[in-house]
């Protein structure tokens, strides 16, 4: 073999490989692309309406009064709780606090926990049960009120309903 033919080999061989970095260059940019388009066409549809929230006035566990127009502006996560279960609302609990470490300092959204024992769980109950789960008051706020505030607001959210 020549060094001429070599030379062409490896020139030949640098095109295709140069040909195939431009062809997979090219297949990302079009994969973000699309991806980008598919990302805009969502974000321009407006969130489905499932109902109405309902009003409420609320206690939580700093003993202060909540409404709904307090979270006007935020997204909010709810869960359901009573701090004298045993079970499924300790898991829930420290669900609630992994998303509220994955969730920046600064980020505007809301976790908020419901009692469902509002006779026994006041808000010194609550603020001791928020201690133990690391609960920043700023950010994961628990709830408390009169049973009826309680139904009509579990309900509206399509969580459940008490007996």
């Amino acid at each position: 073999m020549t060094i001429e033919t070599s030379n062409r080999r490896r020139r030949k061989n640098e095109w295709v490989l140069w040909a195939g970095l431009l062809l997979l260059l090219a297949t990302i940019c079009l994969a973000f692309l699309l991806a980008h388009l598919r990302m805009r066409a969502f974000l321009g549809k407006p969130l489905p309406l499932y109902g109405a929230i309902s009003s409420f006035i609320l206690t939580n566990q700093s003993g202060t009064a909540v409404t709904l127009a307090d979270l006007k502006g935020h997204v909010w996560v709810a869960d359901v709780i009573f701090t004298r279960c045993a079970g499924p609302c300790l898991k829930m609990s420290r669900q609630m606090k992994a998303l509220q470490d994955l969730l920046p300092p600064m980020s505007a959204a809301r976790l908020i926990s419901l009692t469902t024992d509002p006779l026994y769980d006041t808000p010194p109950v609550l603020r001791t049960y928020a201690q133990r789960f690391g609960a920043d008051p700023t950010r994961w706020l628990l709830r408390t009120g009169s049973r009826q505030q309680l139904t009509n607001l579990i309900v509206s959210l399509k969580l459940t309903e008490i007996e």
